[in-house]
Order: structure tokens, then sequence, then C-alpha cells
């Protein structure tokens, strides 16, 4: 299906256990950590579209909610931004930058009527953020784009060689780190030259750290 309503109690089971990158995240635990630049910025970006329902948006949002915690608890500014498509770009703010955010209020906003899945178009939301992550007056900046596949939206054109495009011209033209994770598929490796592969959620704490720890220290 490629819209609908995300299945909240698929979602809710990351607070449960079912689905848990560790409570606290076992990454917050790491002492090098200590290190992470507190002068950066980060954009979480989370695909909502409809392929992502079920066990792959529990992942999603799991790796959302350990990044998000850990980078509150070492006074990282971020934000975790969704993103799909209907009749036009929709990005949703799941967390805006300046608000603290508790994991059960965060995962509560994923899983409410309000996130819509549909279409997704990857470039447009992928350059959408870009340009909010470059407004930040931070030094570092970082963009990490949780996504299961290909680009699937309405847009005019190919979309893969657009989202292959952009994320070019965020590598290589701006002051943006750029890395895609890929939700239970190798598809990252086509667009983002920074790339990792999340096939369960036993696999957080190890891809999540390397992350932090290759771009933020």
């Amino acid at each position: 299906q490629r819209r609908g309503r995300i299945h909240q109690k698929n979602v809710h089971r990351v607070i449960s256990g079912a689905v848990q990158p560790g409570s606290p995240p076992a990454i917050y635990k790491k002492k090098n950590l200590a290190t992470l630049k507190s002068d950066s910025a980060v954009t979480i970006l989370l695909d909502c579209s409809g392929s992502m329902r079920g066990s792959k948006f529990a992942i999603g949002a799991a790796c959302c909610v350990a990044l998000s915690e850990t980078l509150q608890g070492l006074s990282v500014q971020h934000e975790v931004l969704g993103f799909t498509e209907t009749s036009g770009l929709v990005t949703y703010i799941l967390k805006d930058y300046g608000f603290p955010m508790t994991k059960e209020k965060m995962l509560n906003i994923m899983s409410s009527d309000a996130i819509r899945t549909s279409n997704n178009a990857d470039g447009e939301s992928v350059m959408y953020a870009a340009e909010r992550l470059l407004t930040r007056k931070e030094s570092r900046k970082l963009m990490v784009v949780l996504s299961d596949g290909h680009p699937a939206g309405r847009f005019i054109g190919d979309g893969r060689a657009y989202l292959a495009k952009i994320c070019k011209m965020i590598e290589t033209e701006t002051p943006i780190d750029l890395v895609g994770i890929g939700i239970q598929t190798e598809a990252v490796r086509s667009f983002y030259k920074h790339h990792v592969v999340v096939n369960n959620p036993d696999q957080l704490d190890a891809v999540l750290f390397g992350v932090l720890k290759d771009f933020l220290i």
C-alpha cells in the first residue's frame, strides 16, 4: 500500500521493549562521545512513505528516538523531521530545535493520526531539509536521512536521478555532512556517499554510535 496511517501499536513497541534501541540508548553511555562538539546542528529526516509502515517504521522511529535522546543529553541542537508527499510535499516537524522532548512524547506524535503515509519525494524532501539546516548558525552541520528504498513520488522526471543529484550537490557544495541510513534496504548505496544499513533493532546502538563518532567528534 502506498498510503494510509501509521499502525500505532507497532510504533509503541519501541517503548514496551519489543523494538528498543536501549533505555536510555546505549550509545549515550559511550564515554568518548563526551568530546562531541556542541557547536553542531543535526537534522534527522525520516521517510514516512506508505512502504515504511509496520516494522520498518518501528525501526526508523527507534533510530530517531535514540539519536534525539543522545543529542539532547549532549546539548547538541537538532530537529527531527518526517517526509511524505500527497498532492504536494509534506514535511512533519516531529521535534523542533530548542524544544526538549521525551521518548514517549515523540513516539506519540509519530503514531498519531496526523502522520499520513503516502508517496516519497526523497530528492525534494532532502533539499528542503538541507535548506533549513543551512540557516543554522552552528559551524558543524549533519543530516541523517532514514529511508527504506527508492523515491516513489508524483514528481515529473527521474526521481532517482534527482535524488542522486541533490545528494551530490549537498556533499560537494555545502558544509553539510550527509548520511543515509537504509531501513532494511541497500538502496541508500545508490545515493549517499556515506551510508549504513539497519536490518534489525539489535544493530541500532552500533550503527548510530558510529554515525555520531564519525561526523561529530
